[in-house]
């Protein structure tokens, strides 16, 4: 006997409460009571990620289809004001109650019904839970039976995440699948939101961070359903339709994408024992910045050599692990669509999303003050792009009004710039300590930017959080320049207090001599260059940086 679970009508979704405790709800129970729960609380962020575009699908389905493009943002301002509309959006899922079945017969959620390869064979849950190079799972404590076995609640929710984040490599080949060759289906890319550096919006309860990251920039085209809408269901064979490169796409496809052809495989008690994990349709990334919101992206050059996406091609921008998400805030800001229209063939366009809240915000209805959390979210895939080798999980505060404020954009990209450079110069400081007492290598240079940039997070993020609509943007960016210079000293003086005797006796260096005191020099010179209004003489006639700080 097939055994029942609705994702509709029973709990799957891991949400947490005011007080931070975790509970599983069902579709309806998250939107009844979306303004009780704090957020949604997955195994990993990139579940969170997953199962918030799936919410995020439902609602524009449930919202937008009596929507014109010119009354968007006033519709969104009255749900941002007065709440979401839970009542049209539970009408919508009622709707469409027996396509949220998960072992259903004809039409399983997210999934293939029949699904098989030609000797039976199955992928194992390994391949539907996230995995790491040596085959450990990312959350250590599942063992015994939970590897022979999972929930059904649990199997759903990793069953969004495989759909946006699986990795590519060679997979089992389904019968029916034309691309299949000897029995293999052979690597088409990752799950669609594995190429890209997710960020997205958190708001004080999952009723805002749902609002605030619904982007009704763009107006959707004809077509722009998930497959839960679509009579015609999928097979173990690429969807002409779905995967022309003509066609324009729409921000609910790519939301609810389905880059896999699964089938979950319970036993009778309801458990999942098994699944089967292939290759389904492969969205291309070029040029989807007009669909796409959750990410930055840059022109590709090579791309635009090919000539296939025309003479301007954008590619989505991921994360970098070893990088503060606030480091990369210039390219998160760049190449706003303003007012007047979007910034013709700018290098980087920023997040959709991100236009949209500064659109919001210019309009009255998100005020310009009002703190916003912005986390960023991504993938490290190692060995083609077959195994995950890591995670990006960070988060920046910042108010709308630094995406509005042209003035204030400009100091905050500036502040990442010259910390940037000077940090830049720390790093140089270090290698010359090393090269004055006889080394050779970088690693210097590395441990000292590590270490460095450590320090300035904190003191960072704070400075950006205050800037706001009141704030004295000369003052702000001296008060920065001060703290990095105070910052980058102090971890200088730590290089020196740990460098080698043969540092201080030095040697010559590509013809220069160097030793600990020059190098310091060079660096101290190169700091007031690089941020120069810590030196400032202020109203009261001190240098802003004083002698006995300096030294």
């Amino acid at each position: 006997m097939t055994p029942k679970f609705n994702l509709v009508h029973d709990p799957w979704v891991l949400v947490l409460d005011a007080d931070r405790q975790r509970h599983e709800v069902s579709l309806l129970t998250l939107f009844r009571e979306a303004s009780r729960w704090r957020g949604l609380a997955g195994e990993m962020p990139t579940q969170q990620v997953a199962l918030l575009r799936l919410l995020l699908a439902i609602v524009h389905r449930a919202l937008r289809d009596d929507i014109y493009p010119d009354e968007a943002l006033q519709r969104w301002g009255t749900w941002w004001s007065e709440g979401l509309p839970v009542d049209e959006i539970v009408a919508y899922l009622l709707r469409y109650e027996q396509r949220f079945e998960l072992f259903d017969e004809k039409c399983p959620f997210f999934q293939v019904a029949g699904l098989r390869t030609q000797k039976g064979s199955t992928s194992g849950l390994t391949k539907l839970i996230a995995e790491i190079p040596d085959g450990d799972k990312f959350f250590t404590t599942r063992a015994g039976e939970g590897l022979d076995r999972i929930g059904a609640a649990e199997a759903a929710r990793w069953l969004v995440h495989c759909q946006a984040y699986d990795p590519a490599g060679i997979k089992t080949g389904a019968v029916g699948d034309p691309r299949v060759k000897g029995g293999k289906g052979y690597p088409s890319g990752t799950g669609w939101c594995g190429s890209l550096g997710v960020v997205f919006a958190e708001g004080e309860n999952l009723a805002e961070t749902l609002l605030l990251n619904l982007v009704y920039e763009e107006p959707s085209p004809e077509g722009d359903r998930p497959a839960w809408e679509r009579d015609e269901l999928l097979t173990s064979a690429v969807d002409p339709w779905l995967v022309d490169p003509t066609r324009q796409r729409g921000p609910v496809e790519l939301l609810a994408w389905q880059g896999r052809r699964l089938r979950l495989i319970p036993d009778d008690e309801g458990y999942v024992v098994d699944a089967l994990v292939c290759y389904g349709d492969r969205a291309g990334l070029q040029n989807r910045h007009r669909d796409e919101a959750m990410a930055a992206w840059k022109r590709s050059p090579a791309q635009e050599k090919k000539g296939e996406y025309g003479p301007v091609v954008y590619m989505p921008v991921g994360h970098l692990p070893e990088r503060a998400v606030w480091r990369g805030l210039g390219g998160l800001l760049a190449g706003r669509t303003s007012k007047r229209g979007a910034v013709e063939d700018a290098e980087r366009l920023s997040p959709l999303l991100l236009q949209w809240l500064a659109k919001v915000t210019d309009e009255g209805y998100l005020g310009g003050d009002h703190p916003v959390v912005f986390h960023a979210v991504g993938v490290e895939y190692g060995s083609n792009d077959s195994v995950v080798s890591g995670l990006v999980d960070d988060v920046m505060s910042l108010r709308p009004a630094v995406l509005t404020d042209e003035v204030l954009r400009g100091a905050a990209m500036e502040a990442v710039a010259v910390t940037n450079d000077a940090v830049g110069d720390l790093r140089n400081f270090a290698h010359n300590l090393h090269r004055a007492a006889g080394g050779s290598s970088d690693g210097a240079r590395e441990r000292a930017g590590e270490r460095v940039w450590g320090v300035l997070d904190a003191p960072f993020r704070e400075w950006l959080l205050e800037l706001s609509t009141s704030t004295d943007v000369d003052e702000a960016l001296t008060r920065w320049h001060r703290t990095a210079d105070r910052i980058l000293k102090q971890v200088g003086a730590e290089l020196i207090d740990s460098s080698a005797d043969k540092a201080w006796r030095g040697r010559d260096v590509g013809g220069r001599f160097v030793d600990a005191p020059i190098a310091e020099a060079w660096f101290r010179s190169a700091l007031m260059k690089k941020l120069p209004r810590a030196y400032q003489v202020s109203a009261a006639g001190n240098n802003a940086t004083s002698s006995k700080e300096a030294s």
